[in-house]
């Protein structure tokens, strides 16, 4: 059976890659370009993520910790979840690593990021 990931990012160009490098025959991607857009799917359907990636700047001044805190307490579970970024500062990176969380670059080589969602996910 596919894991499940979640994948928020406001930039449509950035979730068209990701979306595309991720999709596997181990998982199935599932790809939104805002926070609203992943609250209305979640209530629509009976899937469940097993792993949450998002991008930290989101649109409407929405962060990916606010996805990632939607997002366990609709399943009521620790979901595992990986913030994905191209720029932040310095609070944003002690504000992420503080809510137990780590920070990807959007720069870093795909292998890099195939390898921390499979950490995330054991």
């Amino acid at each position: 059976m596919k894991k499940n990931i979640f994948i928020v990012d406001d930039n449509s160009h950035v979730l068209a890659a990701l979306t595309t490098a991720l999709a596997s025959g181990v998982w199935a991607v599932h790809g939104f370009d805002s926070k609203r857009k992943l609250e209305a799917y979640v209530e629509q359907t009976d899937i469940r993520p097993n792993l949450v990636l998002s991008d930290y700047s989101l649109e409407h001044g929405n962060t990916g910790l606010e996805v990632i805190e939607f997002v366990r307490r609709r399943y009521q579970e620790d979901i595992p979840a990986l913030i994905i970024s191209g720029v932040v500062s310095t609070s944003e990176i002690n504000r992420i690593r503080d809510a137990g969380h780590k920070l990807l670059f959007k720069s870093s080589p795909p292998e890099d990021l195939i390898a921390e969602i499979d950490a995330a996910m054991c």
